[in-house]
């Protein structure tokens, strides 16, 4: 597998303990980070190169847009990003399918999710 590192950036608690144990057991991914909030999320990214974050893009403290662009704009342009939300509105959709990232709507399935993150990997 060509992920080694990911970082998951979600504010449930519950959710980053589910994708951690799907990314552990089924794809053996063998360096996992987790970020529950905006500042968890800057403090990994000061320290650590993911090739993948997972992004919920609804986090209470954190336009997950506006942190695309950030980490697209930066040092994290080639990092590819698997958003993850509650629900997008006409504009995010817009914004992620025009910027190629790709996107899942909650709740997730696991094979949705490690087909997604095995797709990611394999580009």
């Amino acid at each position: 597998m060509g992920m080694a590192r990911i970082l998951i950036a979600e504010a449930d608690a519950a959710l980053r303990i589910a994708f951690r144990l799907i990314l552990q057991k089924r794809l053996g991914v063998s360096e996992i980070k987790e970020a529950a909030n905006l500042a968890q999320l800057q403090s990994c990214l000061d320290q650590w190169r993911p090739d993948l974050i997972l992004l919920d893009v609804m986090m209470p403290d954190m336009d997950g847009i506006r942190a695309i662009k950030f980490l697209k704009a930066g040092p994290f342009k080639d990092t590819k990003i698997l958003v993850v939300a509650g629900a997008l509105n006409d504009d995010q959709m817009n914004f992620l399918n025009n910027q190629e990232i790709p996107w899942m709507v909650k709740p997730l399935y696991k094979k949705q999710l490690v087909g997604k993150v095995k797709g990611l990997s394999e580009e």
